[in-house]
């Protein structure tokens, strides 16, 4: 019979790195809220913007008849000229908010590199984009 000295007992996940996991999912979890802080700031920036255009869609709604179902379409050439600024001005809307998540990936992004480096990212297989 062999001794308790010459057995060796693993209770972890085979293949799994120590350690590596942990700092992965921490790194993560920064990177979500990092955009998620970044994401508010752009917004704010683009608040004026974006009321401004809300505004004037509901202006045109109030005058106006038109059918969004039909791409803003109407009985008369007033009301469907009236439709198509109003779905352009919504339109306009979802690009401003758009692009204030795409800067604000790219805000957490360069401050995630500047804090842990390119290396140390690419080693922790975390996909940014740069």
């Amino acid at each position: 019979m062999d001794s308790i000295d010459d057995y060796l007992a693993h209770f972890g996940v085979k293949g799994m790195r120590w350690g590596v996991r942990k700092e992965r999912a921490q790194i993560k979890r920064d990177f979500r809220q990092r955009v998620s802080s970044e994401f508010q700031k752009e917004l704010v920036k683009r608040t004026p913007k974006i009321n401004a255009l809300e505004q004037e869609a509901r202006q045109i709604a109030k005058s106006h008849t038109f059918d969004l179902d039909d791409g803003g379409g109407g009985r008369t050439t007033k009301d469907r000229v009236a439709g198509k600024r109003y779905m352009q001005k919504w339109d306009a809307i979802d690009k401003l908010t758009q692009d204030a998540e795409a800067a604000a990936v790219r805000n957490a992004t360069k401050q995630l590199l500047d804090i842990h480096g390119s290396t140390k990212l690419k080693e922790l297989r975390i996909k940014v984009d740069a």
